[in-house]
């Protein structure tokens, strides 16, 4: 039960908004081998959900669908990758880059602007789908 006074929590949207168009004219992600790229996308995906990524490589190699990659193979294409993220305010994990002060980030992927999210309709539901499925043939082919 809420208290008089205590703050409203909200609950974060299960899905993030992103602009195709942008995404892919930034120059890191445009220089990105493709297993760089599903690299990428993995972890903006993972930093949705919980709020960054790990700051340590052999942290970040224990997500499920990294644990096959090498050592080696990983720090490879975290090379690729790496300009991307920046040190969080917490020193245990890595936020996106922050390219713009922008009205569409607000320093952590995990922080989206909530003037900028709006309900999902079942088209963006099938494309999440569709996007996943991607996802899982570029990493399977790391």
């Amino acid at each position: 039960m809420k208290r008089k006074g205590e703050p409203v929590m909200k609950r974060k949207p299960r899905w993030f908004k992103l602009s195709p168009a942008e995404f892919l004219a930034d120059r890191n992600v445009e220089r990105m081998t493709i297993q760089e790229f599903g690299l990428y996308c993995y972890l903006l995906m993972r930093a949705w959900l919980d709020g960054g990524i790990p700051a340590s490589l052999p942290e970040v190699g224990r997500y499920a669908m990294l644990r096959g990659l090498s050592r080696a193979k990983l720090e490879k294409l975290w090379q690729g990758v790496q300009s991307c993220w920046v040190p969080s305010p917490d020193p245990s994990i890595w936020s996106i880059r922050d390219k713009k002060s922008s009205e569409k980030w607000s320093g952590s992927i995990g922080k989206l602007n909530p003037k900028l999210v709006r309900p999902a309709l079942k088209s963006e539901r099938k494309l999440g789908l569709e996007v996943q499925q991607m996802m899982q043939q570029v990493m399977s082919m790391c």
